[in-house]
């Protein structure tokens, strides 16, 4: 009868660790250091891998449903169809439908949750993007968060296109600054923002107070810097300094 079609093969529940396999179907697999061509992995793992005219995952129909969530780790990943795939560290370059060898193409980014990798990708649909570097000019319902996005022009056969999409930026946090960038700030902001003869907190070190690690370096740098007046006029505000404070405290004179 016919052309006969070569049934594909099947594997469930294994560790593959090296390799090439094509026309295979893959489910609950961890897959390291593999190459595959026209492939499906559902509810698996990939890691060390080259992917071509694939496909990875399943449909997620609900945010809670995790019963096919697959990832990628450090692969390779081109004209594949990802749908909700956890993606670390990766290349994936998904060309335009022109430039598709598979008919008809396979190419497609849905409800993936991508971070620290390379994305060329013209249909990219419900997507969380964090620290990537993405190429594409049809983002749909997507988040692009801490990424460098260029927005590719168009083929003869689409517009570009970005419908719902946010791009977020981290506000900058101040813990992340360098130990040594920070005692310089809190130097400059500090230096004088204090009469000696007053024990009233400067306004920067009473904010700090809610971040224990912050408010230290800010004590300490701030009791370095003067010398406390000890008196008849304000020795009983003493009771009012926390032990920290009071602790920090290098230079004092009496009067």
């Amino acid at each position: 009868m016919g052309n006969h079609t070569q049934e594909r093969q099947f594997f469930e529940h294994l560790t593959i660790t090296s390799g090439k396999f094509s026309d295979t179907n893959f489910e609950g697999c961890q897959i390291r250091n593999v190459k595959l061509s026209g492939c499906s992995v559902s509810d698996g793992s990939l890691d060390h891998c080259k992917l071509l005219c694939s496909e990875v995952g399943r449909l997620q129909y609900t945010f809670d449903d995790k019963l096919y969530n697959s990832w990628a780790r450090d692969c390779e990943i081109t004209e594949c169809k990802l749908t909700n795939v956890d993606i670390l560290r990766s290349r994936i370059v998904i060309p335009n439908w022109e430039s598709f060898t598979t008919t008809p193409p396979l190419g497609m980014l849905s409800q993936c949750r991508i971070q620290t990798s390379h994305v060329e990708a013209d249909d990219v649909k419900a997507c969380l993007l964090t620290k990537c570097q993405v190429i594409t000019y049809d983002a749909h319902r997507s988040t692009f968060k801490d990424c460098e996005v260029e927005l590719r022009s168009p083929g003869s056969n689409g517009k570009r296109s970005l419908r719902e999409f946010i791009i977020k930026k981290t506000p900058l946090a101040f813990q992340n600054f360098p130990p040594e960038i920070r005692i310089i700030i809190f130097a400059n902001e500090l230096h004088d923002a204090w009469s000696g003869d007053r024990l009233k907190v400067p306004a920067l070190i009473a904010a700090l107070r809610a971040h224990s690690q912050l408010h230290k370096e800010a004590l300490a740098i701030f009791c370095s810097f003067h010398t406390f007046n000890l008196s008849s006029r304000n020795w009983r505000s003493r009771k009012h300094m926390g032990a920290p404070a009071f602790q920090s405290i290098r230079h004092i004179t009496l009067e």
